[in-house]
């Protein structure tokens, strides 16, 4: 693991041809709906997931309800709604 002072500062869409990253983004429900650490189920069916196809457990996984649509992704999901 590269150290602190070797990380690029700015690198923030950091891509590797060899390597894959899997992104998901699921809704949506209202916050008030949400129980207390509801991203703990989720976290660990993801985890659990990435095991079962890959035989190892992911290096890094960022997690959270604070999540948001683009705006193509937002046209998309509306227009699927019924």
């Amino acid at each position: 693991m590269p150290t602190k002072k070797e990380r690029p500062s700015q690198d923030t869409n950091s891509t590797r041809s060899d390597k894959a990253i899997w992104q998901c983004k699921i809704g949506e429900i209202d916050r008030s709906r949400l129980p207390n650490k509801s991203d703990g189920p989720m976290r660990k069916a993801v985890e659990e997931a990435y095991f079962a196809l890959t035989g190892e457990y992911p290096e890094f996984m960022f997690t959270g309800w604070g999540a948001g649509l683009t705006e193509e992704e937002r046209f998309v999901a509306d227009w699927k709604q019924p």
